[in-house]
Parts: structure tokens; sequence; C-alpha cells
């Protein structure tokens, strides 16, 4: 995990378009990522033939845009700041050592919506299914 975000972190002052390119192939896997884990979720509800099936998987996909924009969003940020970062190192005009306003993570925001997902999967597994005859 920690090397996927310097990846993202990673930004070179000179070369605009590999930039981009990095962008986009993180913001690639950050999507299929998030999209996966939602139809985990639905694959769960509804296999299971759970009675809220369509309430989890509203929640699911409404938790896994909300993920996304959140994981793009800080992306974006560290990106700018090493951006911001390397250009005032190459100008001569910062000291290496000083990393004063750097994006702090949101790593307490991330670990409630991984609580969140996990509830979501114990309530996905649990409760009582829908029979074929009461469905009908």
């Amino acid at each position: 995990m920690r090397a996927f975000l310097w990846l993202l972190a990673y930004a070179n002052a000179g070369d605009n378009s590999s930039d981009e390119l990095l962008w986009i192939v993180g913001a690639v896997g950050v999507l299929v990522a998030v999209t996966i884990l939602v139809v985990v979720l639905m694959a769960l509800a509804h296999g299971r033939r759970h009675r809220r099936a369509s309430l989890i998987s509203t929640l699911a996909v409404y938790w896994g845009i909300i993920l996304a924009v959140s994981v793009l969003y800080e992306g974006s940020r560290q990106m700018g700041w090493s951006k911001e970062y390397n250009l005032q190192l190459e100008s001569g005009y910062l000291d290496p050592h000083n990393t004063n306003g750097k994006p702090e993570m949101p790593w307490v925001f991330w670990s409630i919506f991984g609580a969140v997902y996990v509830g979501l999967i114990g309530w996905s597994v649990s409760g009582k299914s829908v029979s074929s005859q009461t469905r009908e």
C-alpha cells in the first residue's frame, strides 16, 4: 500500500506527460479496486437472497463513490504538493529536510470506511433470506 501511495505522490517537474499518465493509471487502479469491493458486497447480499439486498447494494455504491473520491482527492493533493516541493528543491529555495505543509493522509477516515465495509459484509451475510415462495 505504501509503495502505491508513493507512486501517486511522485512527480517529476520536468515531464508532465509522465505525471499525467501516472495519475491516470493510479485513478483507474483506484476505481477498479473500489468497484471490485462494491461488487463483492452486492454479490454477497444478492447471492444469499438477503431481504435487504437492494438497501445493502445502494449503501455499497454510495460507500464506493465516497471512498473513490476521497482516495483520488488525497492522491491529487499529494501529487500537487510533491510537484511544488520538487520545484522548490530544484530551484534551490528549499531545504531538503523541510517537509512543512505536506498534506496528511486521512487514515482515521479511511479506517472508519474499512470498519463500515466490514459491517456491510457482516450485514450482507447475516439475516434472513427471502424464500422463493414469498418473493412471488
